[in-house]
């Protein structure tokens, strides 16, 4: 249930702030301007995002209003949050990169041998995106709790 009233949250906001971009650019006809609307909106957006990051974590251990729980947790914690996510997402970037080069030799050198050996590294890459993915789910949901835990005990790690 709460993904449904988040998601109908989230299509009311970008409805009524691409409303207001829009109508600013009809009024003014200013890229410019349409243009820092839509970044702005964009930030506050995704601000928000951050401050209700904890609720299915709190859904998952039946915390009673998980909403405003989150919220309350991350008041003044969505610059420490992000700062966390940015990291994770640079070192999971990072381990993509290295095994795409790596995948990416081992097909050109099959590729020399024969064409029909490509497939065998576009299966590999696909299993490797698999467990890419499978990565990111584990570490942030592990990362979201260690934030939830330190949160709510006010010790950090």
């Amino acid at each position: 249930l709460y993904s449904i009233l988040i998601g109908i949250l989230a299509v009311i906001y970008v409805s009524v702030t691409g409303g207001i971009a829009a109508g600013a650019y009809f009024l003014t006809e200013s890229i410019a301007l349409t243009a820092i609307l839509g970044v702005l909106f964009g930030i506050y957006g995704f601000y928000l995002l951050i401050r209700i990051g904890l609720t299915y974590l709190l859904i998952s251990i039946d915390q009673e209003n998980p909403l405003r729980v989150g919220w309350r947790l991350l008041k003044g914690n969505v610059l420490r949050l992000l700062g966390l996510l940015l990291l994770i997402s640079l070192v999971i970037l990072l381990v993509f990169i290295a095994g795409s080069i790596v995948l990416g030799i081992f097909g050109w050198i099959l590729s020399l041998m024969s064409t029909w050996l490509i497939a065998i590294p576009l299966i590999l890459f696909f299993l490797f995106g698999l467990a890419m993915w499978l990565l990111i789910w584990a570490v942030t949901s592990k990362a979201f709790a260690l934030v939830y835990k330190t949160f709510t005990s006010g010790k950090a790690f």
